[in-house]
């Protein structure tokens, strides 16, 4: 139910963004955004995200979304752009406190050295020195251990009961 009430929103999105208003078109983008998430479909909702970030290339929460969900599908080619544009776009836009939640938040969910490092320089650009030394002590130190799950379908649920509550806050 929740998926095809996703792909109507999605549709009526595109129906506006073809007739020119953008504004209307974002508002269904972002129902639909979270629709997907809810219903377990994060490559379609990455996929509405990139039709948001088009529209509207400044979109924090869009950025926000697509980095979570390459934490998710552990891409780490896609993710390490992904965290990258979302600190960039979240300073941009006066969210640097906010991103530097997120940031912390998803480098607790990554084991992968390049993409705490990133997650690190990010931290330290926004400002936040003590969580960007916690984040490279992870990767040369390994002071602190990753997160361990018991399957990578447990790891899956956390990323995305995290991912939903980076969207809802």
């Amino acid at each position: 139910m929740l998926l095809q009430q996703a792909e109507v929103l999605r549709a009526t999105g595109d129906t506006f963004r073809a007739a020119g208003d953008v504004s209307r078109a974002l508002l269904f983008y972002d129902a639909a955004i979270d629709l997907y998430l809810r219903s377990n479909q994060p490559v379609s909702a990455s996929v509405v995200c990139e039709q948001v970030v088009l529209l509207a290339p400044n979109g924090v929460r869009a950025r926000c979304t697509l980095a979570w969900i390459a934490v998710l599908l552990a891409r780490q080619e896609i993710v390490l752009r992904r965290i990258a544009e979302y600190a960039e776009t979240a300073e941009i836009a006066g969210q640097g406190d906010r991103a530097c939640r997120q940031l912390r938040c998803m480098a607790e969910e990554s084991d992968e050295p390049a993409v705490l490092e990133v997650i690190a320089d990010a931290l330290l650009h926004l400002g936040d020195e003590p969580s960007s030394n916690r984040v490279y002590a992870r990767i040369y130190d390994r002071q602190r251990p990753a997160r361990v799950y018991d399957t990578t379908a447990d790891h899956a649920r956390v990323v995305a009961a995290r991912l939903t509550m980076a969207i809802s806050t």
